[in-house]
């Protein structure tokens, strides 16, 4: 014999390497930290309407008050607006939009802070309202949206 096993062509010392270096990548990853579990968790949609130009300060607040982050568009808004425009009171058509997606046991929270950082207590300044998130992809648990901050 020449030292070879027979078969592969290899060495004893070989195959134990690679099996060594195959035990090794589960721990590299668990080591580098697991990845992210898609979450199962009920979600809502907290949405906000604001005359724009408000929008960056209001998602700065909900994120404060536990949102993982939002998305902000423009828009513009058409209705009663116009109407109270005739009538001598300051609603612009441009706005923009909040988007927050949150847990159902944080979403109120942040509907609150959004609410209270609108200014929507006061006439003409926007609305916000929270609907149910039936299905979702895209978003982990590791995210901060079930209340952990990456």
């Amino acid at each position: 014999m020449n030292g070879k096993t027979k078969g592969d062509g290899k060495g004893a010392g070989a195959k134990a390497g690679a099996k060594a270096a195959a035990a090794a990548k589960p721990a590299a990853k668990a080591a580098a930290g697991a990845a992210p579990k898609p979450s199962r968790e009920k979600v809502n949609l907290v949405m906000c309407v604001v005359q724009r130009g408000k929008a960056n300060d209001i998602a700065k607040a909900a994120m404060e008050a536990g949102a993982a982050g939002s998305t902000i568009f423009n828009a513009r808004g058409q209705g009663l607006g116009e109407v109270m425009s005739a009538l001598g009171f300051a609603v612009a058509p441009q706005k923009e939009v909040i988007f927050v997606v949150a847990t159902q046991a944080t979403s109120r929270r942040i509907f609150d802070v959004i609410s209270k950082a609108a200014h929507l207590d006061t006439f003409g300044q926007g609305i916000a309202f929270t609907m149910p998130i039936g299905d979702v992809a895209g978003l982990f648990e590791q995210s901060g949206i079930a209340g952990k901050r990456a």
